[in-house]
């Protein structure tokens, strides 16, 4: 479970929603990643995305139950992939984009991120950024104690930087179908 730093941030206390198995492995399909990439998760949940990962087939998941903000991050090299609790998505872009200025990444965040101010003041206050939008090809249901707890109400998608994907445009990317409904 991740632990959010007392008295530093505002956020809601139910919102733990983890990140189905499906999601995951379109974005991965999707993306060219080597298997042997250092992929790091920073926050846990529950810890079934790192099982996720794996089963995908990477073995070097870093992933810590601590703090995000106060953690040292592993090396530059590392893929960081994450779908941070929501209640904190402004810091958490913050902290990845201008703070860290990591360098590979994939957020799952709602789509109405793009459409907000502070979006395009990250974005624009890093300058040298080149951001890739990628959109599932159906609403992603996320999981409460690995379950889907009903119809999620919005549309979800990857914020995507620095990680090739394969022999298409840059810009707005609709995923194909699903291989698999597995959660």
């Amino acid at each position: 479970m991740y632990k959010f730093p007392k008295h530093s941030l505002k956020y809601k206390l139910d919102d733990e929603y983890m990140t189905p198995y499906y999601a995951l492995n379109g974005l991965f399909e999707y993306v060219n990643i080597d298997k042997k990439t250092k992929i790091w998760e920073p926050f846990l949940g529950d810890g079934g995305s790192v099982e996720k990962i794996k089963k995908i087939g990477f073995s070097e998941v870093h992933a810590e139950d601590i703090n995000f903000f106060e953690c040292t991050a592993p090396d530059r090299d590392t893929v960081l992939i994450t779908n941070p609790p929501f209640s904190i998505k402004k810091q958490v872009l913050e902290q990845i984009i201008n703070v860290l200025k990591w360098p590979k990444f994939a957020l799952l965040l709602p789509v109405c991120v793009l459409f907000t101010r502070y979006f395009h003041d990250i974005i624009d206050r890093r300058g040298d950024i080149e951001i890739d939008i990628l959109v599932p090809y159906s609403r992603i249901q996320f999981l409460k104690n690995g379950k889907a707890p009903g119809k999620c109400s919005f549309d979800s998608c990857w914020i995507v930087s620095g990680i090739k994907l394969g022999e298409t445009k840059k810009g707005y990317h609709f995923m194909p179908p699903w291989t698999t409904k597995e959660l």
